[in-house]
């Protein structure tokens, strides 16, 4: 039988990570960056246009919708973007 602790505090760590605490909708722009998400998750299917973290040339990739961009973006371009329902987690 399995037993549950309760009132027990466990602190982050590699085991246990912290999840995000912030999420804001994408508006897809060829000039509008952002910092710090660390995903953005696509609910409708279709391309990302977007530029990765490291600030290297523009990436095309085509999502699934419920999908999560598999590295951190600095800006998803208007430009070449069919993905809908797109959400930066912070």
């Amino acid at each position: 039988m399995a037993t549950v602790a309760l009132g027990v505090i466990t602190t982050a760590s590699s085991q246990c990570p912290v999840l995000p605490d912030g999420a804001q909708a994408i508006t897809p722009s060829d000039a509008n960056t952002f910092a710090g998400a660390i995903a953005v998750y696509v609910g409708g299917a279709g391309v990302v246009t977007c530029t990765p973290a490291n600030g290297s040339a523009d990436v095309a990739i085509t999502m699934p919708a419920g999908s999560i961009v598999p590295f951190r973006v600095l800006a998803v371009k208007s430009t070449g973007t069919t993905a809908t329902l797109m959400v930066a987690v912070y």
